[in-house]
């Protein structure tokens, strides 16, 4: 018995039965659409976060060492909240550099039309419906 499979664009042709495969493709495509969308979420949440974690040491930095201490005590505190951003730059120049050198240059370009062609088209999909 010789089974002859011939796969057209939107079709299988199986010995003289055809299957429609255009559902599949639909439903395959929504998965990878919804898949990409919370991807694309979920990076854009983290990338929020780790920048308001940064906003929040650098605004707490800038006003702790804006001050000037005028008192012995006062100096000893500046000099423990120094050890304390000190310890925590290190935490955050990790986050920063994590965002900023995971990637190339061409391939942060790359990532970045890529996200904004597949936003326009989602946009442009949903204002269709």
């Amino acid at each position: 018995m010789i089974v002859c499979i011939c796969v057209c664009s939107s079709e299988i042709k199986v010995d003289c039965i055809r299957v429609n495969a255009m559902p599949i493709k639909t439903v395959i495509d929504d998965h990878i659409q919804r898949l990409f969308d919370a991807l694309l979420s979920s990076l854009r949440r983290s990338i929020q976060s780790d920048i308001t974690e940064i906003e929040t040491f650098i605004t707490a930095a800038l006003e702790t060492l804006s001050q000037r201490p005028q008192t012995v005590e006062e100096i000893g505190e500046a000099n423990g909240k120094h050890m304390e951003f000190t310890q925590k730059k290190k935490e955050v120049c990790q986050k920063f550099q994590f965002h900023t050198s995971c990637l190339d240059e061409s391939e942060r370009c790359q990532l970045i039309d890529y996200i904004a062609n597949a936003v326009d088209s989602s946009q442009s999909d949903n204002s269709l419906l």
